[in-house]
């Protein structure tokens, strides 16, 4: 790849790149939104001696292989077999920014595709040592100079105590839509008493406005300090992670 790509003519950061290809092996696998999500919260609860710099999503997910023939001793499940594949991704002519690929050293390329029978799908793992191209059938390739990172940027705003209710309003003012989109409450910095509530999409330039009234909420007579939450596990791609909390102060009459 790193051949055509020199011998193309034209110098980029990243490549686009689209293959026809043929293999006698290939090693796939299959990262869905749950896998990644599962990914993302295990990485703020283990510790850092079990999720090295090295790794990434892809090393963790359960590997598949298509080949000619099944190989009984291998401990990877066999899909069948499959020769050509049509594949698409991105080189990046230094990886190691992750924006394209795995931040990792050498791996310039990465790809997903899928097979001519449409039967399996998914990440190619072109480097493993049980992936074995027979050919490239045809490449078309893409020089692209620059790649534009697009986040969302979730904060809450216009949150205030009204005729007993708590009412706020989530915005996201980033680029990219978010989906299951966690929303936490918390009184009093008491964890253990937060409510939680969920907005399954905000569009990209869009605000969703949440009202929860007083008795859903654990409060004191007098002062209280509620912190409202959006995205508290850092689940979500974001241009600024620091706007995702405000701080209300409530003072509640006695009864």
């Amino acid at each position: 790849m790193t051949q055509s790509i020199n011998q193309c003519g034209v110098k980029a950061n990243y490549y686009g790149v689209y293959i026809k290809s043929t293999w006698s092996s290939v090693v796939l696998t299959i990262a869905s939104k749950l896998c990644l999500w599962q990914w993302a919260r295990m990485k703020n609860f283990v510790s850092d001696d079990i999720f090295s710099a090295e790794d990434n999503i892809y090393t963790s997910l359960q590997h598949f292989y298509c080949a000619d023939q099944e190989h009984p001793d291998n401990p990877m499940k066999y899909l069948g077999k499959a020769n050509s594949w049509r594949l698409i991704g991105m080189y990046a002519s230094e990886p190691k920014t992750g924006l394209v690929t795995v931040p990792q050293p050498n791996q310039n390329l990465h790809i997903h595709g899928i097979c001519t029978e449409k039967n399996w799908g998914g990440h190619v793992h072109h480097e493993h040592k049980m992936s074995k191209l027979l050919h490239i059938d045809s490449l078309i390739i893409y020089p692209l100079q620059e790649v534009e990172v697009i986040e969302s940027d979730l904060t809450i705003k216009d949150a205030v105590w009204l005729d007993d209710n708590l009412v706020f309003t989530v915005v996201n003012q980033g680029l990219l839509d978010v989906s299951n989109l966690q929303i936490h409450i918390v009184p009093n910095n008491q964890y253990s008493s937060y409510i939680g509530c969920r907005i399954p999409w905000l569009s990209a330039g869009n605000s969703f406005k949440i009202n929860i009234p007083k008795n859903k909420i654990k409060l004191k007579t007098g002062k209280n300090i509620i912190n409202i939450i959006a995205d508290p596990d850092n689940l979500i791609l974001e241009a600024n992670e620091n706007n995702n909390i405000m701080t209300l102060e409530v003072s509640i009459s006695p009864v």
